[in-house]
């Protein structure tokens, strides 16, 4: 399963508030942090996918043709319905 970077560290955050609200203890939340840290994740950084998707983005909102050279850029685009060129 791939993840962005900051998963984990969402979800960590989200323990913590959990802790801090009361709603869970910190020995309630240590052992689902650790249940998350053996999942098979594969990290993905964030960065790597901004950039394409907002130029994606900014295709689709304006309904204009997006040009790439980035075959799964091109297959996404198409699947939003963004016409491409390449």
């Amino acid at each position: 399963m791939f993840v962005i970077d900051l998963c984990l560290l969402e979800c960590a955050s989200v323990l913590r508030k959990q802790v801090l609200r009361g709603t869970m203890t910190s020995e309630e939340s240590m052992p689902l942090l650790a249940d998350l840290l053996l999942l098979p994740l594969r990290s993905v950084a964030a960065t790597e996918l901004v950039v394409d998707a907002t130029y994606l983005a900014l295709a689709v909102r304006h309904g204009a043709q997006l040009m790439t050279a980035d075959g799964d850029l091109a297959t996404a685009a198409a699947n939003c319905g963004c016409h491409t060129a390449r």
